[in-house]
């Protein structure tokens, strides 16, 4: 059986690695690129060590 993700990428019509398609799909997240995805985690970092950081004052 299986998943053919290149034909799947084509039906949906983004972009997406494996894993943000399935996301996408399964639990109706938004369409993400990896790259999106990445910078996201970033951002999140930041708050968190900018969180802690103001906790020490």
């Amino acid at each position: 059986m299986g998943i053919l993700f290149d034909e799947l990428k084509e039906e949906i019509g983004y972009d997406m690695d494996p894993f943000d398609m399935i996301c996408h799909i399964a639990f109706d997240k938004p369409p993400l690129t990896r790259k999106e995805r990445a910078n996201n985690v970033k951002r999140k970092t930041i708050l968190l060590s900018m969180r802690e950081q103001q906790g020490k004052y």
